[in-house]
């Protein structure tokens, strides 16, 4: 049994859903879950999502959960539960041999079995950010940006679930993530994905994957663009496919921008990535994107309430002592 999750709240399932159409397309035979960090809404007719298995976080046994929920915004929310996300999956299907996380704004494009062969053989599958320099040229990204926010993107992550050595990382990562999963780039933390950077270093069996159309990105179009489009497989510049894409950054109300973060390119000067693109806001506009991305998350909304009810109870404190300071004695 080989299994895919994604993680996201209510208001990304179209990009979920999406992602899911594209994996029970290309890979039928693999189960596919979406865990929802939120509470079921009645806005949402969930038996929509066929191609998935849709379960909340709240119902899989995180013990910190509410602590995190407390401290976290949505995208440290999200990320913080990655870990324990796996440590389920594990111990709910014991006969799994791959575990796949995928980001939910990825779209899958061909077979994945070479990577489930590469699981038999290796405990990790790593994608880095770049495989190669960038040009200095004033135009982001730079190289050095991987240095402060991960040399692997954890947009993707393939574990074996079989490997005592994927036990203790989950354990160890685990632990990071509920107490240290924030986006504080400048303290040399960034949520769930830093700590990618030592696994190589604390565990055997890692293999990083250097086929360019593994998690091809806005940040690597400076090594990997598409040739050729036929038949729907979408050749790279190196001969081989595509195989995921990630439409990291990409916003929905700004179609002729690839990314918000990243100006190196533009579809100008890549007409065969707008194609891409303009296939992926179809997909997006099918699976009731506008609908879906105006609804919040019931766990921020609280988070809010906890942080408003935290500034309260610093400022009557504050005026309490203030006016003591200026007694008579």
């Amino acid at each position: 049994m080989r299994i895919i999750f994604t993680i996201c709240s209510n208001n990304y399932l179209a990009q979920a859903k999406t992602l899911s159409d594209s994996v029970r397309k290309t890979n039928p035979d693999i189960t596919f879950y979406i865990f929802l960090v939120d509470k079921r809404s009645e806005k949402i007719d969930y038996e929509k999502f066929q191609t998935a298995i849709v379960l909340p976080v709240d119902e899989i046994g995180i013990d910190s959960l509410a602590d995190m929920i407390l401290k976290y915004n949505i995208i440290e929310l999200n990320t913080a539960v990655k870990p324990f996300v796996f440590q389920y999956l594990i111990k709910e299907n014991p006969d799994c041999t791959a575990i796949y996380y995928f980001d939910p704004d990825i779209v899958v494009f061909k077979s994945l079995d070479f990577m489930h062969t590469g699981l038999t053989e290796n405990n990790f599958l790593l994608t880095p950010h770049i495989l190669s320099p960038i040009p200095d040229d004033g135009h982001l990204p730079y190289d050095h940006l991987f240095l402060n926010f991960g040399i692997y993107n954890f947009g993707f992550l393939g574990l074996n679930p079989q490997s005592s050595e994927v036990r203790a990382f989950l354990n160890w990562w685990g632990y990071k993530t509920s107490n240290f999963g924030f986006d504080r780039v400048r303290e040399g933390l960034f949520v769930d994905q830093l700590w990618g950077n030592l696994i190589p270093l604390f565990y055997r069996k890692v293999s990083i994957l250097r086929h360019l159309g593994c998690n091809m990105a806005p940040w690597n179009l400076h090594e990997r663009s598409i040739a050729k489009i036929e038949n729907g497989d979408f050749e790279l510049n190196d001969g081989s496919s595509l195989i995921f894409y990630h439409f990291s950054n990409f916003k929905f109300s700004q179609p002729d921008q690839i990314a918000k973060y990243y100006s190196r390119y533009s579809f100008q000067q890549l007409p065969l990535l707008k194609q891409l693109y303009d296939e992926y806001i179809q997909m997006l506009t099918v699976n009731e994107f506008v609908k879906y991305s105006a609804i919040g998350c019931v766990y921020i909304k609280s988070n809010v309430v906890e942080v408003k009810k935290e500034s309260l109870v610093k400022k009557t404190t504050r005026k309490f002592f203030e006016k003591i300071l200026k007694l008579p004695f």
